[in-house]
């Protein structure tokens, strides 16, 4: 990864992904077309599907990625929190981040309804992933991931030239 452009890593499941017909994938390629729309400058997404090739060894090549990238978004689901993989991005990055003194970077996307991030834990020891997601301000796509993906655009047609 560029070191003096933003970087960051795309966290999800890819049977989210899959259920939901390649929507996590494209809402990432969207965030970096409109990122670079409004800056000018590009935003690189690491995309394990895109961002490992065959034959690396995929765990050191997250590893790297991950403590090499200026922000994490974790697209939060049920199955995100039960993905062992996903589980350990978030707390590798947090860890890396809080060492940095940069906490802020952690930046999810609750996709999907999961109560864990909205209830109260009544005094229960919490999920150290729900806490460190918990603890942060969230991106609700909730309802917005039920919204057609292409803006509807008018359609003017003209008979002057008639």
């Amino acid at each position: 990864m560029n070191d003096e452009q933003p970087a960051g890593f795309w966290s999800y499941t890819h049977r989210d992904d899959q259920l939901d017909d390649g929507r996590i994938v494209r809402l990432s390629e969207r965030i970096a077309s409109a990122f670079e729309m409004i800056t000018g400058e590009p935003l690189e997404i690491f995309l394990d599907k895109r961002s490992i090739e065959w034959g690396d060894a995929w765990r050191a090549r997250l590893d790297s990625a991950l403590t090499g990238t200026t922000f994490l978004i974790p697209v939060i689901t049920p199955k995100f929190l039960k993905s062992q993989e996903c589980r350990r991005e978030v707390i590798k990055f947090a860890g890396h981040a809080a060492s940095l003194g940069l906490e802020e970077l952690l930046l999810p996307i609750h996709y999907v309804n999961v109560p864990q991030l909205t209830q109260e834990t009544d005094g229960q020891p919490a999920d150290e992933v729900v806490e460190l997601i918990s603890r942060r301000q969230w991106v609700d796509w909730r309802e917005l991931r039920l919204e057609d993906e292409d803006p509807p655009y008018i359609v003017k047609q003209s008979t002057s030239w008639l």
